[in-house]
């Protein structure tokens, strides 16, 4: 369960993410045919995805802010320190309890300057490099879909298994070999930010100590 969520507030909206792709795909259970309830699942999915992002996520982050550190932060302050406290990757999050010792009022201060320094790893990147993180994170979630129902280039990356091999691998083992090559790059492109979001963080702690 740790790898599923990193506080309570993101479990709560995590599990209302969820609540809405039921409230999509129940209702139409018995009223459509099987594929049409298989692309209504694909809707209910995205849906919930970008109300997690969008609405739950940094309302998450909102709740642990204000009821686990007594900060008070503005709803895009809100979405933007989700970094730290509902990343996409939940072993690497930050609970920023150390923020409890400072005033009430230099709390959300604190807070905002933290993911300021992970966003900045982004920041710097090339636009070759965000537009590629995008690509790459779209492609993850259509290979599911084209791989499903073999779709090209599924149905192309089949015809020459069985060219080369004599055989056809079945729909696991061609979704893993898809899957792994663009996941590693994904995680390159991560490494490179959170190598640069460091180097921020020690540039930041040096400028202190100097000052």
């Amino acid at each position: 369960m740790i790898g599923l969520f990193t506080h309570r507030y993101d479990l709560f909206s995590k599990i209302l993410a969820f609540c809405v792709a039921l409230f999509v795909i129940l209702p139409q259970v018995d009223k459509v045919s099987h594929r049409e309830l298989q692309f209504i699942i694909y809707v209910g999915l995205v849906l919930a995805g970008l109300s997690w992002w969008f609405l739950f996520r940094p309302l998450s982050s909102w709740l642990y802010a204000r009821f686990s550190l007594s900060a008070d932060l503005k709803w895009r302050e809100a979405s933007r320190v989700s970094v730290l406290f509902s990343p996409i990757l939940p072993h690497k999050w930050d609970a920023m309890k150390h923020v409890k010792a400072l005033p009430v009022e230099e709390r959300a201060t604190a807070i905002i300057s933290a993911a300021n320094i992970i966003h900045c790893g982004w920041s710097q990147a090339s636009r070759f490099e965000r537009s590629l993180r995008a690509f790459l994170w779209i492609s993850l979630g259509l290979t599911i879909i084209l791989c499903r129902h073999q779709i090209p280039p599924f149905t192309w990356l089949s015809a020459i298994q069985t060219r080369l091999f004599r055989c056809s691998f079945d729909d696991k083992t061609n979704l893993i070999l898809t899957i792994v090559p663009i996941a590693i790059a994904i995680a390159i492109l991560e490494m490179r930010a959170r190598s640069r979001s460091a180097m921020a963080v020690q540039d930041d702690k040096t400028n202190r100590e100097s000052a």
